[in-house]
């Protein structure tokens, strides 16, 4: 592999970190494998490429990171997830601690 610094791409990398809300690790963990996962590969056309999702069970913590083609496909998707049953959802589980937008620097 060739190394090499920041290439334009056009991708938009979106980076959550999270707090559970629920005292209940199993309920996290399973919200994220059988809900959240499963949805990825169910949205076809999204725009979405990437998305990866980590936890710290002993500090009740999370970091979900998602990729998108680029701008429009963040906001298109961003705009119909946001008052989904999925999101409503995952606001019970989770506190959005911190959310970071990485696009192109201009």
């Amino acid at each position: 592999m060739i190394k090499q610094l920041n290439q334009n791409n056009n991708h938009v990398t979106v980076l959550v970190d999270v707090s559970y809300t629920s005292e209940n690790f199993n309920n996290v963990k399973n919200f994220i494998r059988n809900k959240r996962c499963p949805l990825f590969f169910k949205l076809k056309e999204s725009g979405i490429v990437g998305f990866e999702w980590f936890t710290n069970k002993s500090n009740s913590t999370g970091k979900l990171i998602e990729v998108f083609e680029n701008t429009n496909a963040w906001e298109e998707l961003g705009n119909k997830v946001l008052d989904s049953p999925m999101n409503l959802k995952f606001r019970e589980l989770y506190k959005i601690e911190n959310l970071t937008v990485l696009e192109e620097v201009n």
